[in-house]
């Protein structure tokens, strides 16, 4: 895919950091784009960044570890976009301590964000993607 322009792109953990950096250098190319965050009020203050100068900008607050919320979000961007071209799964968390320190409770919340919430990713959008036949891309972002 080469030409992004009017193309949608769904980016996770799109309130901050290199998520917000992904949707905003989406939204430079020309590209409708639908960042997605578990932190309601961060996604409110990166639409507010982004407003300026990318009117095609929206925003889902959703939970990458819980399917049915990926669903609704791939569905709110799909009413709002139409098709999806790019996903980019970059939500991710850490576990907050040296490993020896970590609860097996957090160690499911790490699971179920950085390995399940690619799964949801892939499972909600991808079969769309492939369907339509035409350029498309699946970009997973890890530090």
């Amino acid at each position: 895919m080469r030409d992004f322009v009017g193309r949608t792109a769904f980016v996770t953990g799109a309130a901050s950091g290199i998520g917000f950096a992904l949707a905003r250098a989406f939204a430079a190319e020309g590209m409708n784009v639908m960042l997605a965050d578990i932190e309601a009020a961060a996604l409110e203050r990166a639409i507010a960044q982004l407003a300026a100068f990318a009117p095609q900008v929206r925003a889902t607050a959703y939970d990458v570890a819980d399917f049915a919320s990926v669903s609704h979000a791939a569905a709110a961007a799909a009413e709002a976009f139409g098709p999806v071209h790019i996903l980019c799964n970059n939500a991710g968390v850490a576990g907050g301590s040296g490993i020896e320190a970590i609860s097996p409770e957090t160690w499911r919340w790490v699971v179920d964000v950085n390995l399940m919430g690619v799964v949801h990713g892939v499972v909600a959008f991808l079969p769309a993607m492939r369907a339509r036949g035409r350029a498309a891309a699946y970009r997973q972002y890890r530090l």
